[in-house]
């Protein structure tokens, strides 16, 4: 048999509840009946709307449902081949129907629900509420051309309420949420000023994006007017050396988006030309103290190899083969020695020549021949 239990809190779908109309529930009761004068006859229940037959019990016999009853439109039906209980004797039965339940406690989101008297709620099962609910809205303020105050009320809806429209001839002021629940809230829309900073920013963009549209304006028509010798050129935008000619020694460097010249780093170590020996002042060594003997100690097998010695090997032929690398970009080096602390100061000249397009004019000049000698 299911747990019962006496009430139960029910919420509401819909929050901001105004009342409860009416409440179905599913309530177990237990009854006592008097079997009918014929033997497989019907024994009718005192209560409507007869779901579910949980138990039926004379004493400690208990009846098996299907093989010794059935329930049929709100009444215990014996016609089964099976036992049942002796004409005009009484037994129990134990039945779920939906009823009325009662309304104990209601606030804004739900109610406490119990059963009718003498009987109990059913857990698990579905309990049906008929009440009304307050819908969100959204209100305008406006302020008239008289300097009064206007308050636009919005249609309420379920789920996506919408702010009214500000007619022509009033200024919006602010907008206020009513959701039952709490104070209404007031959002100052009405007026949106811009700071002056964002506006210049908005101008200054405004004013690249009109450059680069005439320097790509002016791209397009040169292309156009001679596409022959623009055929072969791209552009390199120096942020390395993946579009530089592998196969041509370079002379240039490129660091951070600027093609200069290399620099070519050398170490040179002093003791080199000094036999390796480092350059020091003229000097003469005089011994101050002197120990000629010393006492020591030495291990027998000091790398605990104990296996036999290898066998010499032979390489035959004797020629071995390797790789020698050699860099020849000078872009990390000047790259190494361009990129450091301090400020940087550069003067960078760049002049182009195009030649958009060449012709030339020519005149015929008719002369008369001499008269003959």
């Amino acid at each position: 048999m299911n747990a019962t239990l006496r009430t139960l809190r029910r919420s509401s779908a819909r929050s901001t509840r105004e009342a409860i109309l009416d409440t179905d529930v599913v309530a177990e009761k237990t009854v006592t009946l008097t079997r009918g004068p014929f033997a497989g006859g019907l024994d009718p229940l005192p209560d409507p709307a007869v779901v579910q037959l949980v138990e039926v019990r004379q004493g400690a016999t208990v009846y098996a449902q299907g093989a010794d009853y059935v329930l049929n439109a709100d009444r215990i039906d014996w016609s089964p081949a099976g036992t049942e209980p002796a004409t005009g004797s009484t037994y129990t039965a134990t039945y779920r129907r939906v009823a009325n339940g009662v309304v104990n406690g209601t606030d804004a989101d739900g109610a406490t629900i119990g059963p009718p008297a003498g009987e109990a709620l059913v857990a698990g099962q579905l309990i049906l509420l008929d009440y009304r609910w307050k819908l969100p809205r959204f209100d305008r303020l406006a302020l008239d051309r008289d300097g009064a105050i206007a308050r636009l009320r919005g249609i309420a809806h379920p789920w996506t309420p919408r702010p009214p429209e500000v007619p022509v001839g009033l200024l919006g002021l602010a907008t206020l949420a009513l959701d039952w629940t709490a104070s209404p809230r007031v959002r100052n829309d009405g007026v949106r000023a811009v700071p002056y900073a964002e506006i210049e920013g908005l101008e200054r963009r405004i004013d690249d994006l009109y450059d680069l549209v005439a320097i790509e304006r002016l791209r397009t028509d040169t292309s156009i007017r001679e596409p022959a010798a623009k055929r072969g050129i791209f552009v390199d935008p120096f942020l390395d050396d993946d579009l530089r000619d592998h196969g041509i020694a370079q002379t240039a460097a490129i660091v951070g988006g600027i093609l200069t010249l290399p620099i070519a780093a050398s170490i040179a170590e002093t003791g080199m030309a000094n036999g390796g020996r480092p350059w020091t002042l003229e000097y003469t060594v005089a011994p101050i103290v002197e120990q000629t003997l010393r006492t020591g100690s030495m291990k027998v097998n000091p790398y605990q190899a104990f296996a036999p010695l290898p066998a010499r090997l032979t390489l035959d032929p004797a020629v071995d083969q390797w790789t020698v690398i050699e860099t020849t970009w000078s872009s990390p080096i000047t790259r190494r020695f361009v990129q450091g602390w301090g400020l940087v100061s550069r003067t960078s000249t760049s002049e182009t020549v195009e030649v958009v397009s060449t012709g030339r004019r020519f005149r015929v000049i008719r002369t008369a021949a001499p008269p003959p000698l």
